[in-house]
């Protein structure tokens, strides 16, 4: 979930700045050809439609976007471009143009971009098929043409597919799925209903597969390969890179939608899933005595102000008691770091399940709310009051590890 991390933090200021959709198409191309007509203004329109519903699939009509076959395997047919390169129609859109594929199949290639920085900031290339049937023109997913190219095995509840150089690593499937198994029973989940999960080599790799040539957060990291998850709830559908048979992390998100039985989704929800998963593939027993090196390196933090931000104190600015990029609230962006802010989320559900167990997780998770309201979800379940939160969790975290 990182990359999603990095776009709200992104386009917070763009949103309250930015009234209306901004799209330039390509010079030197034929527009006044009938085809191109036709699709581009398909895809106007639902960029407009996404646009006004404030970029929620469930509020739009996609049979009359998206191809049957899709809304079949996907739920609602809701494109799984946002799986990667979520909102992604909240920036400017620079329109490359159309190809013919086959008497049946076109893509049409866009990029989108960021005004909001001083300097041009691309922020996604993606390329998204188009077919003729009997009702027009309609969008499919690039992942479901490329699925053909894949191997395919079923494990259990899990179907993986997996390139053919990729070597599926089935010892370590076992043991991730009976975590998984041993999580889901004992927060109260009879039964796992199948999931998808989609493994590639590198992160780049899965980009392309989906239609993305370039995505906001790859090659951010020059030394490290990028260890990247999701999670799509309504396709139950994971996505991860090189290793992905060692992580829960992206399973508990699609249990914690089970077991809610919705769509919902709170920041809480990262905690659990760091908690009694990983985060950046490494385990909380790591992540959490660097959340404990960083607090009591920098006492200016107040989690009492603010849960996830109370480090912030402007635009790009951060408080720290000392100076370095290894004190900085922004080093989670390194491959071997850790995002604070679901951390902190992970220390609540610690708290959570030594003060009542699974039962008062669970609790949690039904009754969590996002920014100001979370403090009344911690007081009610733990008994924590919010002028105490901060001063709470530093002592346990220093008493506990």
């Amino acid at each position: 979930m990182r990359n999603i991390f990095i776009l709200i933090w992104l386009i917070s200021p763009f949103l309250s700045i930015s009234q209306d959709r901004n799209i330039q198409i390509r010079g030197y191309m034929d527009t006044t050809n009938v085809v191109f007509q036709d699709i581009y203004q398909l895809w106007k329109s639902y960029g407009d439609d996404m646009w006004s519903n404030n970029f929620l699939g469930t509020n739009i009509d996609t049979k009359k976007y998206w191809a049957e076959s899709e809304i079949e395997e996907y739920g609602d047919g809701f494109n799984l471009h946002q799986l990667l390169a979520p909102d992604y129609f909240i920036f400017d859109e620079f329109f490359f143009g159309i190809n013919k594929r086959n008497d049946t199949l076109y893509e049409l290639q866009t990029s989108f971009h960021s005004n909001y920085l001083t300097t041009y900031d691309l922020c996604y290339v993606i390329t998204v098929p188009v077919i003729k049937t009997k009702d027009g023109y309609k969008f499919t997913n690039k992942f479901s043409l490329n699925k053909k190219n894949l191997k395919k095995e079923k494990i259990d509840f899990v179907e993986f597919y997996y390139p053919k150089d990729y070597s599926l690593n089935k010892k370590q499937v076992k043991k991730t799925i009976k975590k998984v198994e041993l999580f889901a029973k004992n927060i109260g989940l009879k039964e796992i209903k199948p999931i998808k999960y989609y493994l590639q080599n590198t992160y780049t790799d899965l980009l392309y597969s989906f239609g993305i040539t370039t995505a906001i957060g790859d090659y951010c990291i020059a030394d490290n390969i990028a260890n990247e998850g999701r999670a799509y709830y309504k396709a139950r559908l994971i996505t991860y890179t090189k290793g992905g048979e060692n992580t829960i992390h992206e399973f508990i998100h699609i249990i914690i939608q089970d077991i809610r039985n919705n769509n919902n989704y709170c920041f809480f929800d990262e905690g659990v899933c760091s908690y009694f998963g990983e985060m950046n593939s490494l385990p909380y027993s790591f992540q959490i005595k660097k959340l404990k090196d960083f607090l009591n390196k920098n006492t200016k933090v107040n989690l009492s102000q603010d849960l996830t931000n109370a480090y912030k104190i402007s635009k790009n600015e951060y408080t720290s008691d000392t100076t370095g990029q290894e004190n900085n609230m922004k080093t989670w962006m390194r491959g071997d770091s850790t995002n604070y802010s679901y951390i902190i989320m992970a220390t609540i559900c610690d708290i959570a399940f030594r003060q009542g167990g699974y039962d008062k997780v669970k609790k949690m998770i039904f009754d969590s709310k996002d920014g100001e309201e979370m403090y009344g979800v911690i007081e009610k379940h733990l008994g924590i009051k919010r002028e105490d939160v901060d001063k709470y969790i530093r002592n346990f975290l220093n008493n506990t590890y």
